[in-house]
């Protein structure tokens, strides 16, 4: 089953916390809406609504500076242990995560789902494994592991077929083909 978390929620959150109120309705008052408005913004999940209000508002970095961390330690939670969500709180102050959008459209250009919980898991895990090779500078060695793993896992391609189609993939990706440059 499809899962998403409501990122409109963790949006209203820090609205919430921006204004120091604590329900919907005196959060209204604070940004001239009504608590009706602020519940099919949860309900929808109405990323764009809440953005259009915080530009409006001349608050918008404010709320949404922090949202992809928010975001992604709410992910975190699902999958591991409060304990573990304190450490990657701790972790998160440095990160960047322009990295993560930047995933998540190639994810797009690619017609990768990361729709469901399965997926975002995996998808959890590579940014964390992205993130860290970034810091170390061994994205290189990242995408060997990741090729080998694929070998590991599908049975149906061997190494030479699978060089093949990383090389087709490498060129129609960076718009290099037969060795020239578009």
């Amino acid at each position: 089953m499809p899962y998403s978390i409501n990122q409109a929620e963790v949006l209203i959150d820090n609205l919430l916390a921006y204004y120091d109120v604590s329900t919907y309705s005196d959060l209204a008052l604070k940004i001239d809406t009504t608590q009706a408005n602020i519940s099919v913004w949860k309900t929808r999940n109405s990323i764009n609504a809440i953005k259009k209000k915080c530009k409006e508002l001349g608050i918008y970095n404010e709320i949404f500076g922090n949202a992809e961390i928010k975001y992604n330690l709410e992910l975190g939670k699902k999958f591991y242990s409060d304990e573990e969500v304190k450490k990657m709180r701790a972790l998160s102050g440095d990160f960047d995560f322009t990295e993560i959008d930047k995933l998540k459209e190639e994810c797009k250009k690619w017609n990768i789902r990361i729709t469901d919980i399965n997926n975002e898991k995996v998808l959890y895990y590579f940014e964390t494994l992205f993130r860290d090779c970034d810091m170390n500078n061994k994205l290189l060695e990242l995408e060997k592991d990741i090729k080998d793993l694929i070998l590991k896992y599908n049975p149906k391609i061997d190494k030479s077929t699978q060089d093949l189609f990383f090389e087709f993939l490498e060129k129609n990706r960076t718009g290099v083909k037969n060795g020239n440059e578009n």
